[in-house]
């Protein structure tokens, strides 16, 4: 997928992103969308008929402005009722159609105050409704759920991350001052989200241009959006050619079901270090089978007594550290396995209960104070990381292309560079 694709949006996803915020309690956003997406559903039921409909109430001089009220009645005239998702008569069509209008001029005209209408929920149902097929969008009124409040907010965080990336796409050249001039984070960056954020979409373009670079395969897929209310800033990269990935949700969030080399900053820390998506049960699961095996522990030993230690660490809510620890300290005291028996329990019960999880057990990474720090030494660690995501990918996987990939990559990381050992 290249940048283009990645940061253009369909009216379906327009309207996704309509139901998400609204199911999350965004509802003024939600109601904007939904007017400008019906007036566009109306508009183009009605375009190749328009121009005919024109020109003859323009007959003998006359002034007129085509609107939406006679668009309605334009295709309802020109027989388009009988396709309509309402699957109503034709004159209830027409009913329901201009009682739509009606709560969209509102939302135009006289914004939030309309947001209680008793009409509110079938204007967005029948928007959502016409641009994605799905005739079950009442379950987003009448089947609300924890779990699919979580889906929802991924969608919304997918379409928001790819406005942003355009944004930033149009705003900042990779090749412009602003990136070649920056060389670190700095520790007030830590005190505002927001500015912490501003840095990272500059860390996310370096490892973007060094992965392009050397060939290694890696691919971003979000940077988190933030409010006032958030926690954390993440930032995971895949491999996608990685051909076992089967992605079952709507998104094109590919990290919501596979393993990533993925970054994190909060107000007190940032992470390098390897994550999992929500959905993803298969992998977090083999990634716990990686953990009790002999080629992990063979592999892993090359980063002892590295100058920033290797951690292993449990997390809550996305960003919360529950439990941290030395991660050689644990193997040599071969607690290793216990440390797994416990995370494969609970992984089972969360996708036997068909959770989506929140919380992470086992990650392996880096862990830096609240500091400057520096954007070589970011990219080092994270190659670090990404060697250890690649032997991880290797050994869950039995297609033949895939291992071949993954260990080209991974070869094209090992030759770069010498271990920063104490």
């Amino acid at each position: 997928m290249n940048k283009m694709e990645k940061n253009e949006f369909t009216n379906k996803e327009y309207a996704e992103y309509m139901m998400a915020n609204y199911y999350l309690g965004y509802t003024d956003t939600a109601l904007y969308f939904a007017a400008v997406l019906f007036e566009d559903i109306v508009m183009k039921k009605v375009n190749k008929y328009k121009n005919t409909y024109i020109k003859e109430k323009k007959a003998n001089g006359k002034k007129y402005e085509f609107n939406l009220h006679d668009a309605i009645n334009l295709y309802i005239e020109r027989e388009g009722w009988k396709s309509d998702v309402l699957c109503m008569k034709k004159n209830e069509t027409k009913e329901e159609l201009h009682k739509f209008r009606k709560v969209r001029n509102g939302i135009v005209h006289n914004g939030i105050q309309n947001k209680q209408h008793e009409d509110i929920e079938d204007f967005l149902q029948y928007v959502y409704t016409s641009l994605t097929g799905d005739i079950k969008s009442n379950s987003f009124f009448s089947k609300k759920s924890s779990n699919q409040a979580l889906l929802q907010d991924y969608k919304k965080k997918e379409i928001e991350e790819r406005m942003l990336s355009r944004y930033y796409d149009e705003l900042l050249n990779p090749k412009s001052k602003h990136y070649l001039k920056f060389k670190y984070i700095s520790s007030n960056d830590f005190e505002n989200l927001f500015s912490l954020r501003d840095k990272m979409v500059k860390v996310k373009k370096a490892i973007t241009n060094y992965s392009k670079r050397f060939n290694l395969g890696l691919s971003d897929t979000i940077l988190s959006p933030i409010d006032t209310t958030s926690a954390y800033i993440w930032m995971p990269f895949i491999n996608q050619d990685f051909t076992d990935f089967t992605n079952k949700f709507e998104t094109k969030r590919n990290n919501l079901i596979a393993g990533s080399a993925s970054i994190l900053a909060t107000p007190l820390d940032f992470r390098i270090y390897i994550d999992f998506g929500g959905g993803d049960f298969k992998y977090r699961m083999l990634y716990q089978d990686f953990l009790q095996s002999e080629r992990f522990k063979t592999y892993i030993q090359r980063y002892r007594n590295l100058v920033q230690p290797l951690e292993i660490f449990d997390i809550r809510w996305y960003s919360f550290i529950a439990k941290r620890n030395d991660l050689f300290e644990i193997l040599d005291n071969d607690q290793l396995d216990d440390f797994v028996k416990l995370a494969k329990k609970r992984i089972s019960s969360a996708e036997k209960s068909g959770d989506i999880m929140t919380a992470g057990y086992n990650k392996i990474g880096f862990i830096l104070p609240v500091r400057d720090i520096q954007l070589t030494e970011i990219i080092k660690l994270f190659e670090y990381i990404t060697q250890i995501y690649y032997e991880f990918l290797q050994f869950s996987s039995s297609d033949k292309k895939s291992l071949d990939m993954l260990k080209e990559k991974q070869d094209n990381l090992q030759n770069r560079f010498k271990y920063d050992k104490k």
